[in-house]
């Protein structure tokens, strides 16, 4: 079920996400993502709702 492409795409995913937003905000939406749901529970929205704020 798991093989290469499984445990890479989702490095792929995220490397390509970082060239589209940007480095910095990149950072900064990961960074408002950490403070914001610091020690609870997340679903992967929530960080794309972060990135999303940050990039306009």
């Amino acid at each position: 079920v798991f093989d290469a492409i499984s445990y890479c795409k989702g490095g792929s995913i995220v490397r390509m996400l970082s060239g589209v937003l940007g480095p910095d905000n990149f950072r900064k939406g990961l960074g408002l993502y950490m403070k914001r749901f610091a020690y609870q529970n997340t679903a992967s929205s929530d960080l794309w709702k972060c990135w999303e704020e940050v990039s306009g």
